[in-house]
């Protein structure tokens, strides 16, 4: 089977090979026009793996391991498309599609629920409406439901095509080259579904993450304040029996005075409370304002380099142009090659004065001087605030301590009475310290940050996505041409009758 039996084959076939093909290609066409348009929208995020807030790096990463970011992303990428995290979406959008269906807003559902993916009923829908009115995504840390809950969510997220799988078919998340961002694009049937559903994703991805990053912190501060109330039921207990022995025994201890003493401790107590808390808050602001005015320094060192490089390059260029006029004027002005140089020396002079210009008319140092300046008073003025609530910390402290003795003065010397006050100072302290934690705790809780951030929210897509019906179209036509071609080589191999004078040659004579 040699091969212009082969091509004889084709040839003889061709008017199948080719009705073969354009039915494919034709029946591809059509099969991809008929499906819905589809517009996609885009939202860029930042993820502070990189570089911090993905703007700059503070060298603390300087040394960082490819392996490390690679991991990093990896494992965020795998969060971001999690059956939680895709949850979260998913309720948001039954709330806005239900509750638009209810005539709650003036907002219209995006979709209709297709009872053909899922046999729901009104009831289920009024039913799971109503549970996901008392959902707050906001301060949600861990989206676990019941069973029950669960079941009926997907069920309807199902007709309305917002369950796991759909909008999975629908989301792309993916790193952007080798930069700090994320790609996280929507593609559906709808424009303003598509960009409602990619800034649904990415603002409820990065409130979900950040409450997942400060669980720990708010679990501090609840912990602190639950023990805190004890500690000061425990020292208002012990107040109060102290109060209840000095009225049995008749002591002149609790009268109008020291009553008045007591109200003073109290008040100042909270007075001091308040300049520890100003104190601690004044110090953080410091130590930021100066990593600010750090950075800013470090841009302006750079800015100023640069200025005085393009400053340098002029000159050169300058001193060039100066001496290559002064030989050609030495010349004549005939030596052609001089001349060119001359030329292309003169270009070179007035492209960098043009980006000398450009560059000096930035006022990027009046401005650099203003923010040094803006962040120098207001380090200022929390320095003077810190020192402030220091020395109004001391002096309260000082005054609570003077009239605490004042008191204890005024007290008979009771040995029940002593223990009572000695187990009320212990308890006070006690809550003292408890207190000072509580309020680190929430300093460090309200200092939080995410290091996630939105760069880039989803616009409303103007376009469709190319279908590329025509080259699929012909990419269809070529895989079945070919595999007809393939089948009709096929057949021919299995053929053993005589089809040519090479195999006639061939055979042997007993067989004719």
């Amino acid at each position: 089977m040699d091969f212009t039996y082969l091509l004889n084959i084709l040839l003889r076939r061709k008017w199948l090979i080719l009705g073969v093909m354009a039915a494919a290609a034709i029946s591809t066409f059509i099969f991809i026009g008929q499906k819905p348009a589809q517009f996609k929208s885009n939202v860029v995020l930042a993820t502070g793996i990189v570089n911090y807030k993905g703007i700059k790096s503070d060298n603390s990463d300087a040394f960082v391991q490819q392996y490390q970011v690679d991991n990093a992303f990896s494992n965020l990428l795998e969060f971001a498309q999690s059956r939680t995290a895709i949850k979260l979406v998913t309720i948001e959008m039954l709330q806005h599609d239900l509750a638009a269906e209810a005539g709650n807003g003036q907002e219209k559902p995006f979709r209709q629920a297709n009872l053909g993916l899922s046999n729901i009923s009104e009831e289920e829908k009024k039913t799971l409406f109503a549970e996901l009115q008392k959902i707050q995504l906001d301060s949600l840390e861990d989206p676990s439901f019941s069973p029950q809950f669960d079941f009926l969510l997907d069920k309807v997220a199902r007709a309305y095509g917002y369950d796991n799988d759909a909008i999975l078919r629908s989301l792309s998340v993916k790193r952007k080259a080798q930069t700090d961002y994320l790609d996280i694009s929507v593609t559906t049937e709808i424009p303003a579904l598509s960009q409602h559903l990619a800034n649904s994703y990415a603002t409820r991805f990065l409130t979900y993450y950040f409450n997942l990053l400060v669980r720990d912190k708010r679990q501090n501060v609840e912990s602190y304040t639950k023990l805190a109330n004890e500690k000061k039921a425990v020292v208002d207990s012990i107040s109060d029996l102290k109060f209840e022995y000095l009225k049995q025994k008749g002591l002149p201890v609790l009268g109008k005075q020291s009553e008045e003493l007591v109200g003073q401790i109290a008040k100042l107590e909270f007075e001091r409370q308040r300049a520890a808390a100003k104190k601690m808050s004044a110090a953080e602001s410091v130590g930021r304002i100066k990593k600010y005015e750090g950075d800013r320094e470090s841009r302006d060192a750079r800015e100023t380099q640069s200025r005085l490089l393009e400053k340098n390059n002029t000159a050169e260029q300058m001193e060039r142009v100066r001496e290559l006029t002064r030989r050609n004027a030495e010349a004549g002005g005939k030596d052609a090659e001089l001349a060119e140089e001359l030329t292309a020396a003169k270009s070179e002079l007035e492209e960098v004065m043009r980006s000398s210009a450009r560059s000096q008319g930035r006022p990027r140092n009046e401005e650099g001087k203003k923010t040094k300046e803006d962040l120098y008073k207001d380090r200022v003025d929390y320095d003077l605030d810190r020192i402030e609530a220091e020395e109004s910390y001391k002096r309260t402290s000082s005054e609570i301590y003077s009239l605490r003795n004042k008191l204890s003065s005024m007290v008979v010397s009771d040995e029940v009475f002593s223990n009572l006050q000695s187990k009320q100072d212990n308890a006070q302290l006690e809550f003292d310290k408890i207190y000072d934690e509580f309020i680190k705790a929430r300093l460090t809780l309200e200092n939080a940050e995410n290091p996630l951030s939105i760069v880039q929210n989803g616009q409303l897509p103007e376009w469709p996505e190319p279908d590329r019906r025509t080259l699929i179209s012909i990419f269809a036509a070529i895989v079945v041409g070919t595999l007809t071609a393939i089948a009709l080589f096929g057949l021919a191999y299995m053929d053993e009758t005589i089809q040519s004078p090479e195999t006639f040659k061939n055979t042997p004579m007993g067989f004719l």
